[in-house]
């Protein structure tokens, strides 16, 4: 990198996205190995002050905003999106990558209309079957955990086997197939050929 920035290309270098990331990177590991480094000596150094309450003090409020420093950290892991830059040099991967983000509406709306029929779902689910099977339809939350086991079809049937030695257990099983119809046959699939 820097015989890029100082050489050939000087200005030219943060014309590119992609290097201007790669220097983003760079900094932040800088400050991270700047910050591991004073951090390990603070300690050490805090150690051994046990009298000067007043240096200790201060080496405290330095430790502690090179903790807070060390946050950046998470943004090192960005260095995984440098594999991103290779796409470009691969067609057929740059055509997959393309057409998913030209898909990405569509999916959206499909997504959308999941989250509500989902929605709508849970709470007729709540109400029709709350007071009766309430190990899974307790409240909203266990609810949209049932139905999350509903969609992804995931034991589906432990959802149904816990109520179905009480009442309405047919009128369940109706509920259950029917919104398994439409979300995972009809709404996941829609959404699997948009992609």
């Amino acid at each position: 990198m820097d015989s890029k920035v100082g050489g050939v290309y000087s200005w030219k270098y943060f014309k590119i996205l992609w290097n201007c990331f790669d220097l983003f990177i760079i900094i932040i590991s800088i400050i991270d190995l700047i910050t591991q480094e004073l951090t390990h000596d603070n300690t050490q150094s805090s150690l051994q002050i046990d009298h000067n309450q007043q240096i200790h003090t201060q080496f405290e409020r330095l430790n502690h905003f090179l903790k807070v420093l060390r946050v950046l950290r998470v943004l090192r892991s960005f260095r995984a999106l440098r594999v991103l830059r290779t796409i470009r040099f691969i067609q057929p991967i740059h055509t997959i990558v393309k057409t998913c983000f030209k898909a990405l509406p569509a999916m959206a709306s499909i997504t959308f209309i999941m989250i509500i029929i989902t929605c709508i779902s849970a709470i007729i689910a709540r109400s029709l079957f709350g007071d009766i099977c309430p190990e899974k339809f307790n409240n909203l939350i266990k609810t949209f955990f049932s139905l999350f086991t509903l969609l992804t079809l995931d034991d589906w049937y432990s959802v149904y086997q816990v109520c179905a030695d009480r009442d309405y257990a047919s009128f369940q099983l109706i509920f259950c197939l029917i919104y398994i119809f439409i979300i995972n046959f009809i709404l996941l699939n829609l959404l699997m050929a948009v992609l």
